[in-house]
C-alpha cells in the first residue's frame, strides 16, 4: 500500500485553485470538509475541533477586491492554522506559545524556566535578601543564544548552602543552553539528591530533556537537519531511563504530564512507532488526566512528521477513528507516482470494527471512495444521511452535505442549484457559508448563471469569487449591465471596466472599446495600480493604461492617445500606423495581455472558455505584416526593430502568436542592418536572441 503524506510547504501560496471535486493535493487550496485533497494538517484540525479539543477562529480578509485572491474558502494550511486555539487545557505547565513543534528541547522552557526559579528564590527563607538578588540579577541574565556561549555563575563561597545550590542550578542550565549536555547532566545528577525540594525534582526532571538533547544531537548533521534514523540508540534508551526515574519518584509530581508527554520523542527517536501511536491514541482519550499533555495547535505538525510521513508506518497499529481517518484520506488522494495505489475497498472495510462507535465517519469514508476511486457516485449517495440537517453543527457534517453536493453537480445540476442554495441557510459559521457559497458559484459558472452573481442580493459575496466572475466568467452583456447599473459598487465597476476595455482590445473589438469608454474616470491617469501615488488607487485596476497618450517614435513615426488610436482602427483595422502604435501602448502599459484560453476547466471557478468575437490582436503579428511588406519604409525598419526584441533577452516570444525560428530572426537582423544601416534601431541592435 502506498504512503502518501503531505504537510505543509515553505513556499508561498499566492492564489487558490477554488474546486470542489478533486482529490489530487493541494496544500494551497484546501476546504474545510474531510478530503483527500487537503493538506493532512487540515484534516486533523477539522476532527479535533469535531472532538471538541480544538476551535477554529474566524479567517478575514480585509484587502479591496482588486487585490483579492483569497477569501475565507479555500485556504491554505498555514492560514487555517494561525486560526486554531486549544479548548481543552494542558495538564503541565504553562509555556509560552510556540509557533510550530520544536524537536531541539533547549529552547523550550528558558521563560517559564526563569519564572518559576525567580518564583522559588523569593519565596525561600533560606536565603539572605542579598542572596536573593544576586541569584534573580543572575538568572535574568540567561539568555539562550545559539551564537555566543553564556558565562558561568562564578558561585561566592560565603553563600549559604542553599545560596550555592540555586547558583549551581543555574550553573547547570547555563550549560543546558549552551548544549554542553554533559557538564549540565553531571550538575544535574548531584543537584538530584539535595534537600531543596524545588531543585531536586527540577533537576531531576531537566535530566530527561538533557538525555533528549543528546539524543537528538546525533541524528542532526552539520547542515541541522534531523534524520531519527541516525540517533543513537543507546541514547534513546537512556530517555526512557530518565522519565521512568522522574515518575518513580514523583508520581505527583510537577512535571508528571511532561515527563508523560516526553515518552513520544523517546518512541519516536527509538522507532517504536506502535507504541508511538498508542501513546497519542491514549492522550486522545484521556483528555482530563492529569497526564494529558497535547498542544493541539501543534500537535497535527508532530503526527504528520512522526506517524504519517513515517515509511515504516504499520496501518494495523491505528486501531482509533481519529487516526485510521487520516490514514484514508491520504490514501484516497490522487496518486502521485506509477507504484502509488490508492486503498482498496476490501482494506477499508477491514477497519469497520474500530468505528464501532462512530458508524457516521466510517460510511462518509465509504461514500468517499466510491465517489473519487470507485466512480459510483450512484452508491456513494446510500453512504450519506438520507435527511439533509436542519442545522450544519460539525465538519462530519458538512463533509456529507458537500459530498451530496458534489454527487448532485454529477447526475443533476440543476437540483444542485438548489441544494446549494438550501444548504447555505442552514449554516452555523462563516467557513461552511463560504465553503457552500464556492461550490455554488462553480454551479453557476457551469450553468452561465450570471445573473445569479449579479443579483442585488446575490449569494456570492466573498470578494475573491467575485473578482473571479467579473474578469474570468462574466461575458460582455454582463460587464456592461454592471457598468451601467446604479447598484454596482465603485470597485466592482472599476473591474469591470478594467476586464471589459481590455477585452475589446485583445479582440480587436473597437466599437466596443469606444462605447464604454465614457465610463473612465476623468482622473484615470491617476489610477496607476501599485505605482498610484494616491494609496486608495493602490487597490484598484490599473485605469490609467487607457488614457496612454501616445509617443513620438521618430520624426515620421508619431502615435496619438490611445482613444484615438482605437478610433482610427475602428474606421480602417489595417491601418499600419495604428497598429504599430496599439503595440506601443500594450507594450509600454504591460496590460492587455491575452486573458483568452483555449482550455477549459469548468469545476475550477474561472477556468472557463471565453467566446472571442474575432481575431485576437498580437502586435507581434503587426510587425510581421509590415516586415513582409516589399515597399522599404522607417515603419518597416521600426518593426524589424520590434520583432526581434520580442524575443529579447531570453529567446522566448513576449509578443504574442506563434513564435519563429532563430533562423528567421536572423534574417531579420540581416535586413535591418543592410537596408536600414543609418537607423537608430540598426545601431542599437546588436543580438537576435
Amino acid at each position: 500500500m502506498s504512503f502518501s503524506t503531505h504537510a505543509s510547504f515553505d513556499e508561498g501560496c499566492f492564489s487558490p485553485s477554488i474546486q470542489i471535486n478533486s482529490n489530487s493535493y493541494n496544500t494551497c487550496s484546501n476546504l474545510p470538509v474531510l478530503d483527500p485533497a487537503n493538506d493532512n494538517k487540515t484534516n486533523m484540525y477539522l476532527m479535533l475541533i469535531d472532538m471538541g479539543f480544538a476551535k477554529a477562529n474566524p479567517i478575514t480578509n480585509t484587502n479591496k477586491i482588486w487585490l483579492a485572491e483569497y477569501g475565507i474558502v479555500p485556504f491554505d494550511t498555514e492560514t487555517f492554522t494561525g486560526q486554531i486555539s486549544s479548548s481543552i487545557p494542558n495538564q503541565r505547565q504553562a509555556i509560552p506559545n510556540q509557533p510550530e513543534a520544536i524537536y531541539d528541547e533547549k529552547q523550550n522552557s528558558i521563560t517559564l524556566g526563569e519564572t518559576q526559579f525567580i518564583q522559588q528564590v523569593q519565596a525561600s527563607k533560606q536565603l539572605s535578601a542579598t542572596e536573593k538578588q544576586q541569584l534573580i540579577t543572575a538568572r535574568q541574565a540567561i539568555q539562550a543564544n545559539p551564537e555566543t556561549a553564556l558565562a558561568f555563575v562564578t558561585i561566592d563561597p560565603k553563600w549559604s548552602q542553599p545560596a550555592q545550590q540555586f547558583a549551581s542550578y543555574l550553573n547547570a542550565s547555563i550549560a543546558f543552553y549552551n548544549s554542553d549536555y554533559i557538564t549540565a547532566g553531571k550538575i544535574y545528577t548531584v543537584l538530584s539528591t539535595v534537600s531543596q525540594p524545588w531543585i531536586k525534582e527540577t533537576s531531576q526532571y531537566m535530566l530527561i530533556r538533557v538525555a533528549i538533547n543528546q539524543a537528538y544531537r546525533t541524528g542532526t548533521d552539520t547542515y541541522g537537519d534531523f534524520d531519527v534514523s541516525k540517533v543513537d540508540p543507546v541514547l534513546s534508551k537512556a530517555i526512557f531511563t530518565r522519565i521512568n526515574d522522574y515518575l518513580k519518584t514523583y508520581p505527583l509530581g510537577l512535571y508528571r504530564a511532561s515527563a508523560r508527554g516526553l515518552l513520544r520523542r523517546g518512541y519516536w527517536f527509538s522507532g517504536q512507532n506502535d507504541k508511538l501511536v498508542q501513546e497519542l491514541i491514549w492522550q486522545l482519550r484521556h483528555p482530563k488526566d492529569p497526564n494529558y499533555n497535547l498542544d493541539i495547535r501543534i500537535l497535527p505538525d508532530e503526527l504528520d512528521r512522526q506517524v504519517f510521513s513515517n515509511e515504516k508506518l504499520n496501518p494495523d497499529s491505528l486501531e482509533d477513528p481519529f487516526f485510521l481517518t487520516i490514514y484514508d484520506l491520504m490514501q484516497m488522494r490522487k496518486p502521485s507516482g506509477e507504484n502509488k495505489h490508492p486503498i482498496t475497498w476490501a482494506q477499508l472495510q477491514q477497519q469497520q470494527a474500530y468505528f464501532k462507535q462512530q458508524p457516521e465517519l466510517f460510511q462518509y469514508l465509504q461514500a468517499l471512495h466510491l465517489f473519487f476511486i470507485q466512480k459510483q457516485s450512484a452508491q456513494a449517495l446510500s453512504y450519506l444521511p438520507k435527511n439533509d440537517p436542519s442545522k450544519i453543527s460539525s465538519y462530519l457534517q458538512l463533509s456529507q452535505v458537500m459530498l451530496k453536493g458534489r454527487i448532485l453537480e454529477a447526475q443533476q445540476p440543476q437540483a444542485a442549484y438548489s441544494y446549494w442554495n438550501t444548504m447555505l441557510e442552514r449554516t452555523s459559521n462563516n467557513y461552511q457559508y463560504a465553503t457552500l457559497e464556492s461550490a455554488l458559484a462553480i454551479n453557476m459558472q457551469k450553468n452561465k448563471n450570471y445573473a445569479g452573481f449579479l443579483a442585488k442580493d446575490s449569494k456570492i459575496k466573498q470578494r475573491n469569487l467575485r473578482k473571479i466572475f467579473i474578469q474570468k466568467i462574466a461575458d460582455q452583456t454582463s460587464l456592461e449591465q454592471m457598468l451601467a447599473s446604479k447598484d454596482t459598487n465603485a470597485d466592482e465597476r472599476n473591474i469591470a471596466l478594467d476586464t471589459l476595455l481590455q477585452e475589446a482590445i485583445m479582440q480587436q473589438d473597437y466599437n466596443t472599446f469606444i462605447q464604454n469608454f465614457k465610463y473612465v474616470p476623468k482622473n484615470a491617469a491617476q489610477y496607476q495600480g501599485y505605482s498610484s501615488k494616491n494609496e486608495d488607487y493602490k487597490a484598484q485596476p490599473p485605469l490609467s493604461i487607457f488614457v496612454w497618450q501616445g509617443k513620438k517614435i521618430s520624426p515620421e513615426i508619431q502615435c496619438s492617445s490611445l482613444i484615438d488610436t482605437v478610433t482610427q482602427l475602428s474606421k480602417n483595422p489595417n491601418d499600419r500606423l495604428a497598429s504599430v502604435c496599439l503595440g506601443e501602448a500594450i507594450r509600454e502599459t504591460g496590460n492587455f495581455l491575452d486573458t483568452f484560453t483555449n482550455e477549459s476547466h469548468p469545476d475550477i471557478l474561472g477556468e472557463i472558455k471565453k467566446p472571442v468575437k474575432s481575431q485576437i490582436f498580437y502586435r507581434g503579428t503587426t510587425y510581421q505584416k509590415i516586415i513582409q511588406e516589399a515597399q522599404p519604409s522607417e515603419l518597416q525598419a521600426y518593426a524589424l526593430y520590434r520583432a526581434i526584441q520580442c524575443y529579447a533577452p531570453s529567446g522566448t516570444n513576449e509578443c504574442g502568436d506563434k513564435a519563429v525560428n532563430k533562423a528567421t530572426r536572423k534574417q531579420w537582423f540581416q535586413k535591418l542592418k543592410t537596408q536600414y544601416p543609418n537607423t537608430t534601431w540598426a545601431k542599437s541592435l546588436k543580438y537576435y536572441w
